[in-house]
């Protein structure tokens, strides 16, 4: 007849530490998201809280859509066959873009992020360093 054994370190004080050292690890390391969004410098990510110049008339504008990336706007080599992850923001005057540029859609060394800024609206980029 077969012999159930039971595989090294499980129920063992071992694996108890172990358990017991990641649940304090994760306690302790986690902060309050509502302590962290109050702090001076954390933006809201809540619509309701965005400031709406209300005195000015907005004008919702259609077009058709302009591909960006890849462009020949872009600077040589930024764009690759998988483009994903695209942010664009305006700071001080200028437009920044940021993605991930890989050769395939998976994770490899290859991979890279790529940002840029465009100071005629996103016409034209230049590598930010």
């Amino acid at each position: 007849m077969a012999r159930l054994v039971r595989p090294q370190g499980a129920g063992s004080r071992l694996v108890g530490w172990m358990l017991l050292a990641l649940a304090l690890g994760t306690a302790t390391g986690c902060g309050d998201d509502a302590e962290i969004a109050s702090r001076p410098g954390s933006p809201s990510d809540d619509p309701r809280d965005y400031v709406v110049d209300t005195n000015v008339n907005y004008q919702i504008e259609v077009s058709e859509p302009r591909w960006v990336i890849p462009s020949d706007g872009l600077p040589a080599d930024t764009a690759a066959v998988s483009n994903a992850n695209v942010e664009i923001h305006f700071f001080r005057g200028k437009l920044y873009m940021a993605w991930r540029a890989a050769p395939f859609h998976f994770a490899s060394s290859e991979t890279k992020m790529q940002v840029v800024s465009s100071t005629d609206g996103g016409v034209t980029w230049g590598h930010e360093t």
